[in-house]
């Protein structure tokens, strides 16, 4: 006889928590928990891509207008406020 417990006998085992309203209660909570990691990882992998451009596009292309407009980035910020 195989000694390892099959698969039907531990879905089995485990239905009867999953239908309580506390097994419930906390299946769900395990689920939510798993999802937020996951969408905090994605928005912080998501802000670092904005910072990376930010700083390897936009910074350097500002400061080619600058030079090519004859003005400072103090100059520009002088005239803002």
């Amino acid at each position: 006889m195989n000694s390892k417990p099959s698969i039907l006998s531990l879905t089995l085992n485990l239905q009867p928590s999953t239908l309580n309203p506390q097994g419930f209660e906390v299946c769900m909570q395990a689920r939510r928990d798993v999802n937020l990691t996951h969408y905090v990882g994605m928005i912080e992998m998501e802000a670092l891509c904005m910072i990376d451009m930010i700083v390897q596009q936009i910074v350097p292309a500002l400061k080619v207008t600058c030079r090519v407009c004859g003005a400072s980035l103090s100059t520009l910020e002088r005239r803002r406020a």
